[in-house]
């Protein structure tokens, strides 16, 4: 039987993260020589969080932008409490 804990968000936050394997590698000689070309620039992809009951939680950016501080959502867990999903509460 699956379990249900509301939680109010508390704060949302916006932290950069990088694509992997997106920056040039770097290469000595030309590196130096020509570095906006050969230099390695990774690039930046937004991670959206909100904060509940002191937990850090990512989610998508559509329900990201649908939620605003203060809102209760609801978190399912299942018998094992494992987490099911997240909803408005």
């Amino acid at each position: 039987m699956n379990k249900d804990i509301k939680r109010k968000i508390e704060k949302k936050i916006i932290e950069p993260g990088y694509e992997p394997g997106s920056g040039a590698m770097y290469i000595p000689i030309l590196g130096d020589l020509f570095p906006k070309l050969f230099g390695p620039k990774m690039r930046e992809i937004p991670h959206y969080f909100i904060i509940a009951d002191n937990k850090k939680y990512q989610v998508k950016e559509e329900l990201y932008k649908n939620l605003n501080e203060g809102d209760e959502l609801t978190f399912t867990y299942d018998e094992k409490d494992r987490f099911v999903s997240l909803s408005l509460a």
